[in-house]
């Protein structure tokens, strides 16, 4: 999909800013078609679970010595298909429901003036690969690459992923660009790890030691940002001072 035309130019502070229409969901393109596909699946589901409701009742008296079988069986697929079915509910009421509030405009920061941007990757185990292709789209972005950091947060203490993290950082400040550096906390025994958000934790403590940035970007290990995601997602953070954090479509 093309990217909407600009229809407004401003300065925020030091930033200059390009604002450009909302991008239009993907079912307002075919909102008819969406709404109904979903309405009919939903009625095709319920219909199937009158069917088997009814076709156990009628062979209750048939065969009563298997009947709690089937029964067992019958409920435990309503219940597994509760959550389908929710989500199925939620999606028909959004779609007919009239929207209260506009689309958030795009914005685009440019100009050689932007904030500094901690950007951390997570991971803990995931291949060396997958790793560097998500390193390399962070490394690539559009940005001013003095402005800009980035820091795997490596749960797994892999050796080899340190190493590999040093040989990319030789080469990014060869080619001028943003410094990309290696962090892997000790494991305390009897202490609760957080997972991911302790990870997550131990970046933001670590990089404040460092001297913290005036943002913070967070990538998993597999994701592949287009080379404008920061300069479209932080003016959203600038605008806005009530604003905390911001997330695009995945």
């Amino acid at each position: 999909m093309s990217s909407p035309p600009v229809i407004a130019e401003f300065h925020h502070g030091a930033y200059t800013i390009q604002q450009s229409a909302a991008r239009p969901l993907p079912q307002t393109f075919h909102p008819r078609t969406v709404r109904y596909s979903n309405l009919l699946t939903w009625c095709l589901w319920f219909s199937y679970t009158l069917f088997q409701l009814n076709f156990a009742r009628l062979l209750q008296n048939e065969t009563p010595d298997f009947m709690w079988r089937m029964w067992t069986c019958l409920l435990a697929e309503i219940c597994l298909s509760f959550q389908e079915l929710v989500l199925a509910l939620n999606l028909i009421f959004i779609q007919f429901a009239v929207p209260d509030t506009p689309s958030r405009p795009c914005y685009r920061l440019t100009g050689g003036s932007a904030p500094t941007v901690d950007v951390f990757v997570t991971c803990c185990g995931e291949p060396l690969d997958v790793v560097a292709d998500t390193v390399a789209a962070a490394e690539a972005q559009d940005y001013l690459p003095h402005q800009l950091r980035i820091f795997i947060l490596d749960d797994g203490r892999s050796e080899q992923l340190r190493d590999a993290v040093g040989l990319w950082s030789k080469r990014s400040a060869k080619k001028h660009g943003p410094q990309i550096h290696y962090l892997s906390r000790k494991p305390n025994p009897g202490v609760r790890s957080y997972f991911k958000a302790g990870n997550l934790r131990f970046g933001i403590e670590e990089t404040r030691r460092l001297g913290g940035s005036e943002f913070l970007a967070s990538l998993d290990a597999d994701m592949i940002p287009e080379p404008d995601w920061l300069r479209r997602m932080i003016p959203h953070l600038i605008l806005e001072d009530s604003l905390a954090m911001a997330c695009p479509p995945q």
